[in-house]
């Protein structure tokens, strides 16, 4: 019995959270709960707009150890913010707990050959 009070109060599997907080850099329109996206752990070598960041609260779940993880706590959230990529950072620990969101800038149209 006070096992099952303690699995009550504490939870089993209680999952990472994470807080999203746009940056201003635009808006994009959501994606599907599933979306494809990219994971970097450095910025890409091409245009791009920061969205936002997301911040990891563990709470009593688990921490991010690697970009597997980073991807199945943030995915939900990186979807719903319309980003194409995030790129992650980890603390001193190995530790994934920040993200910034982003969306490529489109790619300007090749100039028109003269004849």
């Amino acid at each position: 019995m006070r096992w099952l009070l303690l699995t009550m109060l504490f939870g089993c599997g209680a999952a990472t959270k994470y807080t999203y907080s746009p940056s201003g850099g635009g808006a994009a329109n959501p994606k599907p709960d599933q979306c494809t996206y990219e994971v970097l752990t450095t910025p890409p070598g091409k245009p791009f707009d920061e969205l936002g960041v997301l911040d990891v609260n563990p709470g009593r779940g688990q921490i991010p150890e690697s970009i597997p993880a980073f991807r199945s706590m943030a995915t939900a959230g990186v979807c719903k913010a319309g980003g194409d990529a995030v790129i992650v950072f980890a603390n001193g620990f190995g530790q994934y707990m920040k993200g910034t969101v982003i969306r490529y800038k489109p790619e300007a149209p090749a100039p028109a050959a003269t004849p």
